[in-house]
């Protein structure tokens, strides 16, 4: 019968975190928090883990020259929800030379704007 007491290794915060440092950022977003209580309070209180959220800036500074990491999840969600909600409200007339704005769901403008909505706290690089 399979126990419901966690491996000792999660109960360790320093090698969990480190564990989680490696996770995907979505996954750790979402559903890595909804794991425990503790999972959840370990990426909430970890300036590493909220670093690699996009919530609070990098403890270090890269060389100059090299370009800074991008958020994913602002690359890939947010940003073209938002050129796509811009281009309706503003009835924007088609684009020339066949480049396409993302088309987009107005009851999904709910899911965006919500209280309390992640992303609103993100940084971009």
């Amino acid at each position: 019968m399979a126990s419901s007491q966690p491996h000792n290794v999660f109960l360790m915060t320093e090698i969990l975190e480190l564990i989680l440092l490696e996770t995907e950022t979505r996954t750790l977003l979402t559903s890595a928090q909804r794991v425990c209580c503790k999972w959840h309070l370990l990426i909430q209180d970890s300036s590493d883990l909220q670093a690699a959220l996009f919530f609070k800036p990098v403890s270090y500074t890269l060389p100059r020259g090299t370009p800074g990491i991008r958020n994913p999840l602002l690359e890939e969600c947010i940003w073209p929800w938002f050129c796509a909600r811009q281009a309706r409200d503003w009835k924007a007339p088609p684009v020339e030379g066949g480049a396409k704005i993302p088309q987009i769901d107005p009851q999904r403008d709910q899911l965006f704007f919500r209280e309390g909505a992640s992303w609103k706290g993100m940084l971009f690089q």
